[in-house]
């Protein structure tokens, strides 16, 4: 059995960049490990810390400006023509239509012929990249699919054409592998065919604690660490702040990470004053600004599991405040953090009691740590992970 894992997903630096960084690195200690993904994905892991020997991977398409391969020449020398034949024979509406379908043709041949020099038998597609291992089911390889995002959004690197595309992945499947038991009830409501049989769900979620400890003692310092979407609710995050301030509470906030919303935050923190007590930038190394913090914010709408931002803010010793939904309770109860509705007063109360009685609260996320990594690590994760493909 060689087993290779197929990743596209264009310019992310999410949790699934992460988890699959801290996967290879943990197969690479035993074995050769294939890997084949778009430049930017395998720039951002570089930046992570890179890979030791054991890691042959090879670019499936040049979207940064490192990494130079036979398939990224081509790609840069057949952009343009193939526009050009989509401007020329098509009209506007077809146009993207047809160079969607040619891409997804061509980065298949990619994966393809990466599949026959490596003498791969096993491919872990991940995400939207399952619809560029459909040809490799001519060779006989076995596909395990996973898929992390519970909000089952289609994106990376191809918007579906009506859905099909992942109808497609759904059937070639041998495996699925969900990270979320949300994501296969969500997939079922969009009328999506999946064979229980085939559905696979890890024990626990895991990070790597490495570089994530206590430094004591704790300031008045809370942390948001995230994509800045809608769905991880920063706004919620901001109210809070506003509150804390209305009340002369001295605090400061962190907002750690990027997205859509960003410039719409930084707005709102200068419309509301917020400037010496709010600050929102984006780090490689967010474990610098968790070790001092005492409180973390998960406000997510659906769901806070299995998020690594949270074990990681955990495993430094932060009191968790987290909304009350989803698989939450999976990582954070009553006793080891604080479930919440989406209310700001609520939450502002938490607050100010954590900061009214910090030596407690310091001693509590010693015993957090403690749980999160003993309960939540790498080493139970990769039991199931390669179990995946015993078959």
């Amino acid at each position: 059995m060689r087993t290779g894992i197929v990743f596209y997903n264009k310019g992310r630096k999410g949790g699934a960049e992460r988890r699959y960084y801290n996967i290879i690195c943990e197969l690479s200690k035993h074995q050769k490990v294939y890997i084949m993904a778009n430049s930017s994905v395998i720039d951002n892991w570089n930046k992570l810390g890179g890979f030791n020997e054991k890691v042959v991977f090879k670019y499936l398409l040049k979207d940064t400006s490192k990494g130079e391969n036979d398939n990224i020449k081509k790609s840069s020398q057949t952009k343009l023509s193939i526009r050009n034949i989509a401007k020329k024979f098509f009209p506007k509406k077809l146009r993207l239509l047809f160079l969607t379908i040619f891409y997804i043709f061509r980065l298949n041949m990619y994966v393809f012929k990466w599949a026959i020099k490596y003498k791969i038998t096993h491919i872990n597609t991940i995400q939207a990249s399952g619809i560029l291992v459909i040809f490799t089911k001519i060779l006989g390889c076995k596909i395990v699919f996973s898929y992390n995002d519970y909000m089952v959004e289609n994106g990376y690197p191809f918007r579906w054409i009506s859905n099909q595309g992942l109808k497609a992945v759904a059937r070639i499947s041998d495996r699925y592998d969900f990270l979320s038991e949300m994501i296969p009830e969500r997939m079922q409501k969009m009328g999506l065919k999946i064979q229980a049989g085939k559905i696979f769900s890890p024990p626990t979620s895991f990070t790597n604690y490495s570089n994530f400890n206590i430094s004591l003692p704790k300031k008045k310092k809370i942390v948001f660490s995230g994509r800045l979407e809608k769905l991880k609710n920063p706004f919620l995050a901001l109210g809070i702040a506003k509150e804390l301030s209305r009340r002369k509470i001295s605090y400061n906030l962190l907002m750690l990470g990027d997205g859509s919303l960003r410039c719409d935050l930084e707005k709102f923190i200068r419309l509301n004053n917020l400037d010496d007590n709010v600050h929102t930038f984006s780090t490689n190394h967010v474990e610098n600004e968790l070790r001092d913090a005492l409180i973390f914010l998960s406000l997510q709408q659906e769901n806070n599991y299995p998020s690594q931002a949270l074990l990681e803010a955990m495993a430094c010793g932060c009191i968790p405040i987290v909304t009350d939904v989803g698989e939450t309770r999976k990582i954070v109860n009553e006793k080891n953090g604080f479930l919440v509705n989406e209310n700001v007063n609520q939450i502002v109360e938490i607050i100010i009691y954590i900061f009214d009685n910090i030596e407690l609260f310091e001693k509590r996320g010693m015993e957090i740590r403690k749980n999160v990594m003993q309960n939540f690590n790498i080493q139970s994760y990769m039991k199931y992970y390669l179990s995946l493909f015993r078959f």
